[in-house]
């Protein structure tokens, strides 16, 4: 197989993980921001609260780094050599990619919470808990600093990676593998700035695609190759992690795991693109991430999880496992059954809420 060849299979991968990567990023969402501590008693509730720690807090951990080296790699892919106008020609793309949805996505939580708060004081309710956290929070913490949608940080960071593209490049063309090992050593060993745009994980995974991209290097050589090692490296990292969960060393732990952890699991999607149904299927969704990606927490994750709780399978801890375990599915079925109807009815509109990342029916 020619290098372009292995290139394209490569960037085939890419979009196969998406779909699978979105899945856990509204697994995340299903849990408490902060990670709790795991108990190793055989009851049902400590099972659930083991294995909604494990997914929530540190395999669905795993998407956005994913989704920085994605956007990195792309980023970089193409020109064979940075210029100032394909900078400038990058910039223009994300306007509508990143930018105008960005704004869209916001500003519509913004309006939901606004019409909801004016319904409930109709119906005599009086303001709801997020009406008030909407008036306590300033513009710039609504649209930049939390922002309203909360997992619409990655896309805010992601836009000031894309305006640093430039440093990015002149770093890691004259430093290569020595500024990759770094960006690296800084990820692992710096605390977060706490600037948001200029997050951590950030700079660590766009670095790392952007590196990628402008060497064109095809990963999956050493994937095969090493998959295996990293994976098993992985299992040790997420136990010391889980271990010192509740304290300042188990973050430099839960930093290694997702490190080591990325080249198994680019081995395991290169063995699943070998089904090529599945492979199909997978890369057929990859249009309808973004979408997921910007409404699950909007409203339906969260009634949902407000239905589950009001019957009597939350008072069980059997329960709320099977409850934690398909949520996230129904909430996704519930998004895409919305995604192809808009794009057979509303195709345009479609298009524009997501960045012109659909392709119509």
């Amino acid at each position: 197989m020619n290098p372009e060849s292995k290139l394209k299979n490569q960037s085939e991968i890419i979009e196969m993980l998406r779909f699978p990567l979105i899945i856990l990023v509204v697994f995340v969402h299903m849990a408490p921001l902060e990670p709790q501590a795991v108990s190793w008693r055989f009851d049902s509730y400590s099972l659930y609260s083991t294995i909604s720690e494990i997914i929530s807090h540190h395999i669905g951990q795993l998407a956005v780094p994913f989704f920085f080296v994605f956007s990195g790699y792309l980023f970089f892919l193409k020109d064979q050599q940075w210029t100032f106008n394909n900078y400038i020609q990058q910039l223009h793309k994300r306007l509508k990619t990143l930018l105008i949805p960005y704004l869209f996505w916001n500003i519509i939580v913004i309006l939901i919470i606004a019409l909801m708060n004016t319904l409930f004081n109709a119906l005599g309710r009086g303001n709801n808990e997020n009406y008030s956290a909407l008036k306590e929070n300033s513009v710039y913490d609504l649209m930049w600093s939390l922002p309203v949608n909360i997992p619409l940080w990655y896309v805010r960071d992601l836009m000031i990676m894309v305006l640093l593209s430039p440093l990015f490049y002149y770093f890691l063309s004259r430093t290569k593998i020595l500024g990759l090992a770094i960006l690296l050593l800084l990820y692992l060993a710096v605390p977060d700035l706490g600037i948001p745009g200029l997050s951590g994980v950030a700079i660590m995974y766009f670095g790392l695609g952007s590196y990628l991209g402008m060497f064109k290097y095809n990963v999956l050589p050493f994937c095969e190759q090493y998959g295996k090692l990293f994976l098993l490296l992985s299992f040790i990292f997420l136990g010391l992690d889980l271990y010192y969960i509740n304290e300042f060393i188990g973050q430099y732990f839960f930093r290694c795991f997702v490190v080591s952890t990325l080249p198994g699991v680019f081995l395991m999607a290169v063995r699943f693109s070998e089904k090529k149904r599945l492979k199909n299927i997978l890369k057929s969704l990859s249009q309808t991430v973004f979408f997921i990606y910007a409404i699950h927490t909007v409203y339906f994750l969260g009634k949902l999880k407000s239905i589950f709780t009001a019957t009597q399978l939350s008072n069980s801890g059997w329960g709320m496992l099977a409850g934690y375990l398909i949520i996230p599915f129904i909430c996704v079925l519930i998004i895409l059954g919305i995604y192809y109807s808009m794009n057979r009815l509303l195709p345009k509109t479609l298009s524009f809420i997501t960045g012109s990342r659909v392709k119509q029916l």
